[in-house]
């Protein structure tokens, strides 16, 4: 009989301690003071989905701008601060240039000095003209003619038949002469009368293209001082910088009333809508990679949310160090929810290749430290249980373990749940 009792004992010591053999596990059914949590569920379900690739990343603006001075002078007005939101062509400074005026009056110097040379290259090209066509018509050669006959008795020649210098310039010889004598410019004496020298005009004719180049240049000149005066009329009307793409002010350089310099810093601006994710992708898996592969793009800041993409870069050459390909994930980011910094995972899908996977939805997943979990419904019990996640895709997030096909998840109400078991009560 002692040894009967002897080899019960310690089953009846279990059977009086059995709540706590149970390391605190719930009954089924709740108790009139039990905590009962109203929760939404989904089913885990079995599908196909494409063979992918998944490399993390880290978000960043998709344009950045640096807004920099084209000259110096003095902040008047600053109309944009860090954080704020601007649209193109929104105003951000105002410069004033003090010494601007001056280099106005300059220009406008320059203008008119071009000018005046145009005016006179373009006055000089006529009258060479007109000497070539007095040339041609043989008119110079009439006048000659008229001055060699017009020495008379008072010039007299040499032996030689060559007129005497007497005979060039009498006053009879002016007197008799229908009109006065005055030898137009490039007519050449008569080589009779021993004065044979080369003709020397005022304005030599030049060759007609060269000429054309110089009045296209000259041109090109007077246009040219003509557009930076119009430039320097308006940045002395006042100097207003815009912005050239949509973003946020990021950083502010300056402040009002502070000098600046040509090329110096002024405004940062970034654009995330859409923002990018940068990826680098390892080089076993560069032969995998197509630029029209489709992307889903989870948030780890956002709770896995997941999100489309499109593959905007993919880079030319590796990284000397880490032997990665650097790749750009673009998606669209409405209410900039997703910020700079953030990190993310990339999940690329393998063209003509698919795997079975059990698949729930991102809600149903809370991430403590570097591990997941999920809480699964039994009857009224709610248990928290470890897994691991896979692909997503269409919106759902792949788990490879610790799920079985045609459990049920709490997907609504999950942050209300803090033991490793709670009763809840299912709502649709």
């Amino acid at each position: 009989m002692r040894k009967i009792l002897s080899a019960a004992l310690p089953l009846l010591l279990c059977l009086c301690l059995l709540p706590a053999c149970g390391k605190g596990r719930k009954k089924d059914i709740p108790g009139p003071n039990d905590k009962v949590f109203t929760v939404g569920v989904a089913e885990v379900v079995s599908r196909d989905i494409p063979d992918g690739i998944e490399i993390p990343g880290t978000f960043t603006a998709s344009q950045r701008l640096v807004v920099k001075s084209d000259f110096t002078g003095r902040v008047q007005a600053l109309s944009v601060i860090e954080g704020q939101q601007v649209a193109v062509n929104d105003a951000l400074m105002k410069i004033d240039d003090e010494k601007l005026p001056y280099v106005l009056d300059r220009q406008r110097a320059e203008l008119r000095e071009a000018e005046a040379q145009l005016e006179f290259d373009s006055k000089a090209t006529g009258i060479a003209a007109e000497e070539e066509g007095l040339e041609d018509t043989g008119e110079a050669q009439q006048l000659e003619d008229t001055l060699a006959g017009a020495g008379g008795e008072e010039g007299s020649a040499d032996q030689n038949g060559e007129a005497t210098p007497a005979a060039l310039a009498t006053p009879e010889a002016t007197e008799n002469t229908p009109f006065p004598i005055r030898r137009p410019f490039g007519v050449r004496r008569n080589a009779r009368r021993g004065i044979g020298s080369p003709r020397t005009p005022a304005v030599a004719a030049q060759n007609p293209e060269l000429q054309e180049s110089r009045q296209t240049l000259n041109q090109a000149k007077v246009d040219r001082i003509k557009a930076e005066i119009v430039l320097s009329e308006r940045q002395l009307a006042g100097s207003t910088l815009l912005a050239t793409v949509e973003g946020f002010v990021s950083k502010v350089h300056v402040a009002e009333g502070s000098m600046v310099k040509v090329d110096e810093p002024l405004v940062d601006i970034v654009r995330v809508d859409p923002i990018e994710l940068t990826l680098h992708i390892p080089k076993d898996d560069i032969a995998r990679i197509e630029k029209n592969m489709q992307v889903k793009v989870t948030v780890n800041d956002l709770k896995q949310e997941s999100f489309d993409g499109e593959i905007s870069f993919i880079g030319a050459e590796l990284d000397p160090q880490k032997k990665t390909l650097e790749m750009r994930v673009r998606l669209s980011n409405p209410g900039m929810r997703v910020k700079a910094g953030m990190e993310g995972v990339a999940h690329l899908a393998v063209a003509n290749k698919t795997h079975p996977a059990l698949m729930v939805p991102p809600a149903a997943i809370r991430g403590e430290g570097d591990k997941k979990f999920v809480y699964v419904v039994r009857g009224q019990v709610a248990e928290k249980r470890e897994i691991v996640t896979g692909s997503g895709f269409e919106g759902l997030v792949e788990v490879t373990k610790g799920l079985k096909a045609g459990e049920r998840v709490v997907t609504r109400g999950l942050d209300s749940l803090k033991e490793d078991e709670e009763f809840v009560k299912i709502t649709s």
